[in-house]
């Protein structure tokens, strides 16, 4: 979904997830806000909130050893459009453009930029049918 910035532009909204087994970090862009919420319950249940509220476009999250498990189902079952993708993938995407350092938000950050530079890439995303 996308939000308007002036009166005749829209700009869709990606979120990019980088997970761990405690937390999540959270960029969305373009506005570049960044969130971190608990990786239990309570957090996902903040986290679902909040993204639907946001309507983004795609939610890209790395695969992080099952990890990435319980966001990627609660995220689906509230109809948000998901993408999980391999964290080597990911890490090789910023290093090509340049992105050397590694933390949880600069990684959250790649995470969400990545859709709007290769958007062919992630055409077989989990939709809001669910389907892949």
């Amino acid at each position: 979904m996308n939000h308007k910035v002036g009166t005749n532009d829209t700009v869709a909204r990606f979120i990019g997830i980088d997970v761990s087994k405690q937390w999540l970090d959270v960029a969305c862009l373009p506005e570049r806000e960044m969130r971190r919420f608990s990786n239990d319950g309570a957090g996902l249940e903040q986290m679902g909130a909040w993204m639907v509220r946001v309507a983004p476009e795609l939610i890209v999250m790395e695969a992080s050893g099952g990890f990435e498990t319980n966001a990627a189902t609660a995220l689906a079952a509230r109809g948000l459009a998901l993408a999980v993708v391999n964290p080597k993938h990911v890490r090789d995407f910023a290093r090509a453009f340049g992105i050397l350092a590694k933390t949880d938000r600069i990684d959250a950050l790649v995470l969400a930029g990545s859709p709007r530079r290769c958007s062919r890439q992630f055409g077989h995303c989990l939709t809001k049918s669910g389907g892949n």
